[in-house]
């Protein structure tokens, strides 16, 4: 076998392994920080949406009062329009 067909299947670890050079220590800092806000803004987030479930459930009973007060308009609409409808007819 030759040299090339022994390192292809040579599975050992390598002892080598750096980061290279050519990344600046500026880029390794913005993508820290790039990393950092994003886990600022997911938290955010979490909090946004834990306020908006408590919300809810202490207007759950807003929901119920819209329902009856509509239900409450559409019978007295009715009741005005057979109100118009007898004054109608007696004249």
């Amino acid at each position: 076998m030759s040299r090339q067909t022994k390192e292809q299947f040579d599975i050992r670890p390598r002892d080598d392994w750096r980061i290279s050079r050519k990344i600046s220590v500026g880029m390794i800092v913005a993508m820290l920080l790039q990393s950092l806000t994003a886990i600022w803004w997911a938290a955010k987030l979490d909090t946004r949406v834990m306020v908006q479930e408590q919300w809810i459930k202490q207007n759950t009973h807003l929901s119920e009062l819209v329902f009856r007060l509509e239900e409450r308009i559409i019978s007295l609409q009715e009741d005005i329009n057979e109100l118009q409808e007898r004054i109608n007819n007696a004249r």
